[in-house]
């Protein structure tokens, strides 16, 4: 029953819609690049957003997300660039980092053994999917973008940011005793979410928004999910945004939330 219920969340969430995207002119640059992950013992795409005027001897706020080909498709560029332009924030670098949307079997793909921590099939290979994935996202292509764009990583400025799986999966992170990111952004979280108790004080601060007009089946995981963190006295926040389970409403509410963390003093 759990199975059938997890399958049934993945077909939803695998057809969000996407929005539009429009051009404009910056001196920023988003670059479009691949590593040849040896974890994953793949190739994998990447993109990265570096603020006009850019300068790797500065430390910059950086969020790190997945599913990067959404970063890409939905020109989050353009909100950035208009943003730092207008000196609404302080400049940031965002790495998006691409999922792989390759078939397993019909409706699954490897994206859900990448994010969702449990998530298993007759191919053992596949099953080591997620620790693989694990190692790649949270430290190979953390230390690879450094070394290759000569950037300055800050612990207590690296911010995660997913949505719907990926979502899922930075709850997931958040969870974890390590201290890799120290913001969580997770926008319509979903994935076998398992919630355990603190082992110590967290001081990572996690946001959690969904849309009001999402399915019922996806609203109940949501809240099901507030429960449990609350039951295992987890600090977080917690609201819903005007929209469905949609690529346009999560570029909306990062704005928001980007706004919030780097707003210029």
């Amino acid at each position: 029953m759990i199975l059938k219920r997890l399958l049934t969340l993945i077909f939803i969430c695998s057809c969000f819609s996407k929005g539009n995207t429009q051009n404009t002119e910056s001196n920023s640059k988003f670059i479009i690049d691949s590593i040849d992950s040896k974890n994953l013992k793949e190739a994998r795409l990447f993109n990265i957003y570096l603020p006009e005027n850019f300068d790797h001897k500065s430390i910059y706020p950086i969020v790190i997300a997945t599913d990067g080909q959404i970063i890409e498709e939905e020109n989050y560029k353009i909100i950035i660039d208009s943003l730092i332009s207008n000196k609404i924030i302080e400049p940031f670098i965002l790495i998006g980092i691409n999922s792989n949307e390759t078939e397993v079997a019909k409706g699954i793909t490897y994206r859900q053994f990448e994010y969702i921590k449990g998530f298993t099939n007759n191919d053992t290979s596949i099953n080591n999917r997620y620790a693989n994935h694990y190692e790649f996202f949270t430290k190979e292509i953390i230390d690879s973008i450094k070394v290759k764009f000569k950037i300055i990583v800050d612990p207590l400025n690296l911010t995660f940011y997913g949505c719907s799986n990926g979502g899922g999966y930075g709850i997931t992170l958040f969870l974890e005793d390590k201290n890799i990111f120290k913001n969580f952004i997770c926008f319509s979280p979903l994935g076998n979410i398992q919630v355990k108790k603190r082992n110590k004080a967290n001081d990572k601060k996690l946001s959690i928004k969904y849309g009001d007009k999402e399915l019922f089946i996806l609203v109940d995981e949501y809240e099901k999910l507030k429960n449990d963190l609350n039951k295992k006295n987890y600090t977080f926040e917690f609201d819903t945004f005007n929209g469905g389970h949609d690529r346009t409403c999560w570029k909306y509410e990062f704005q928001k939330k980007i706004i919030e963390l780097y707003k210029l003093k």
